[in-house]
């Protein structure tokens, strides 16, 4: 099996602090090879435009790995 062309590993985003504290996602993992189509779909607030910021390596906890290369 070809290496994966991007792939996230257990990655979190919280926002704010304290009782303010929203957790954005929690532990999340997804493996994207080549030529494959992702759709990311949801309702409103429920996580899809952080996690496409985190794929353009933009993660507070967990890993982004693009083309083998750990971001």
């Amino acid at each position: 099996m070809p290496s994966p062309i991007l792939e996230t590993q257990s990655v979190t985003r919280t926002f704010g602090e304290g009782g303010a504290r929203v957790v954005a996602l929690e532990d999340v993992t997804v493996t994207l090879a080549r030529k494959e189509v992702l759709l990311i779909m949801g309702p409103s607030g429920s996580g899809k435009t952080t996690l496409l910021s985190i794929m353009d390596c933009n993660c507070v906890g967990g890993r982004v790995i693009v083309n083998d290369k750990d971001e």
